[in-house]
């Protein structure tokens, strides 16, 4: 019974299964890797930064109101039609 059906089986599959199984175990590695690094990158220790960090008031208000103060530039577009 079992060698009927290895019988059966065109070569075209196997084949084909035998280069998918790779190709999967690749993929799945590869976005192991990714999302693990993208989980390090936004993984941030905070632990004994507020001791390290200074911030200069008055220049965050400066940089604030600048940006908030900050007037866009009006776009002029023209709608010309092609004369035929």
């Amino acid at each position: 019974m079992l060698t009927r059906i290895w019988e059966r089986i065109d070569k075209f599959y196997l084949i084909f299964f035998l280069a998918l199984v790779p190709i999967v175990i690749l993929a799945i590695f590869s976005f192991k890797g990714i999302f693990s690094a993208y989980n390090l990158a936004y993984d941030v220790s905070i632990e004994g930064l507020d001791e390290k960090i200074k911030v200069d008031e008055t220049k965050l208000e400066e940089a604030y109101l600048f940006v908030k103060d900050k007037k866009p530039h009006n776009l002029e577009v023209k709608n010309e039609t092609p004369k035929q």
